[in-house]
């Protein structure tokens, strides 16, 4: 339910039934928290994802773009999974500052990135599973 909340930046219900899930609840509600009063972005084709993931792209009240990304295909124990190269492209995606993963229950942290031809690329790490990456614009 959280993992589909953060790709659709929706709301979510809960009930004295969930409360075995409260530990979850505390780990995501950082990340929609920051997609309270989100805009759906609609310029064209603004995110490719590679194949096993399913992403979105809002912008934020605070002016920068969130892109959730939720990775879709389960892996074996012991296997790891590939990288994922995700590209980022807006009408004002060329003053793009920089870029930050959060993650549920972690620490956010820088994620590099190369600009292209109005894109941004970046890599998603092998360990991430869901969550947001925020790009701040600047002028």
């Amino acid at each position: 339910m959280f993992q589909s909340a953060l790709l659709y930046a929706a709301g979510f219900a809960s009930y004295p039934a969930a409360m075995p899930s409260k530990d979850l609840y505390d780990l995501y509600c950082p990340l929609l928290e920051k997609l309270y009063r989100r805009r759906w972005v609609f310029d064209p084709r603004p995110l490719q994802v590679p194949a096993g993931f399913k992403g979105n792209v809002y912008r934020g009240e605070n002016g920068s773009l969130y892109v959730s990304l939720i990775r879709t295909m389960t892996r074996l124990p012991g296997r790891t999974a590939s990288d994922g190269e995700v590209r980022l492209s807006t009408s004002d995606i060329d003053s793009a500052k920089g870029c930050v993963v959060h993650q549920p229950g972690q620490t956010p942290h820088p994620l590099s990135f190369t600009r292209e031809n109005g894109a941004i690329r970046f890599t998603v790490p092998t360990t991430f599973t869901c969550g947001l990456i925020e790009a701040t614009l600047g002028s």
